[in-house]
């Protein structure tokens, strides 16, 4: 499912889907190689453009996603006098107008602790720092630590006729 603005903070430069762009842009003729049956050679630059891409992919986590967007609507959502004492009821019916439906109450019970206990923290950060502080986490895990333990794997190749 593509998404829009995912990547967006605060009205800045969509820097994010820049660098995402390039990326996809460097690994294209690699992918095309890939698609006719060719994986680039340990060592050579083709496969470390191929594990930047990959690597990439695999840190565009969509749980990280979804955790940043619940903190934003939380913040949106309750004012600094409730922080720590939201309660099981407002957590529901927050739940149910954001996504429409009734969650099972162990859901809820865990979402009231998740954000009691992470909204108590001395100084809130905006959605916008969530987001920057995800998207940060995003590339540097991806290109650090990802990408580097791929490009030293043994790979093969299967092509689905489909």
């Amino acid at each position: 499912m593509a998404r829009s603005g995912e990547y967006s903070v605060d009205h800045a430069p969509p820097t994010a889907e820049y660098t995402l762009a390039d990326i996809d842009a460097m690994a294209s003729s690699v992918l095309n190689k890939v698609r006719d049956g060719s994986l680039p050679r340990r060592g050579s630059s083709e496969r470390t453009k191929l594990t930047v891409f990959m690597a990439v992919q695999i840190g565009r986590d969509l749980d990280a996603m979804v955790l940043v967007t619940f903190f934003s609507e939380l913040f949106d959502r309750f004012d600094s006098s409730e922080i720590g004492q939201i309660g099981i009821d407002d957590m529901r019916s927050h739940m149910i107008s954001k996504y429409g439906f009734t969650s099972s109450k162990a859901e809820v019970e865990a979402a009231v602790e998740l954000a009691n206990l992470r909204l108590q923290a001395e100084e809130l950060p905006t959605a916008g720092d969530l987001k920057r502080l995800m998207l940060k986490t995003m590339f540097d895990s991806s290109i650090q630590v990802i990408a580097p333990r791929l490009e030293t794997r043994q790979w093969s190749l299967e092509v689905s006729k489909q």
